[in-house]
């Protein structure tokens, strides 16, 4: 005799309750995804620190949080963090290094891709934030 759960019951009511707290309470849920939101950031500006040593310009100031919306693909609130200077890109993903003379390209300057590794190390922290916000939307109902 085996005795087995099936999750996918509790995955689905996890998702029903993130949806009432979205319509119901979208005060809340806003004031969550911008602490998030905070919280992220600050994270990707230490990665960004840590991992590029050279000061190149307003690079550090320039990472930004934007405001909460409601993303139009699945309806849910979301929340994002970029690099708004005008070089962040070429710190992300990497350029070609070219002669100013002749336009030769020399080589290619090395990418970061710190948004994405902070992003991805950033996960787990909101996953658990998530289950907390979940247990207080319950106790609010």
């Amino acid at each position: 005799m085996s005795v087995g759960f099936d999750m996918s019951e509790l995955d689905f009511w996890s998702e029903e309750l993130l949806n009432i707290a979205t319509k119901q309470m979208p005060k809340m849920t806003k004031k969550f995804m911008n602490q998030e939101g905070q919280k992220l950031k600050k994270q990707t500006k230490q990665k960004a620190k840590q991992m590029v040593k050279k000061q190149t310009g307003n690079y550090f100031k320039s990472i930004k949080k934007g405001k909460p919306y409601i993303y139009s693909g699945n309806g849910a609130y979301s929340v994002r963090v970029y690099g708004a200077a005008a070089h962040s890109h070429l710190l992300e993903q990497g350029h070609d290094v070219k002669n100013k003379k002749n336009g030769a390209v020399l080589g290619r300057a090395r990418a970061f891709h710190v948004l994405d590794k902070s992003a991805r190390e950033f996960q787990s922290e909101f996953q658990k934030d998530i289950e907390n916000f979940i247990d207080e939307v319950v106790n609010e109902i």
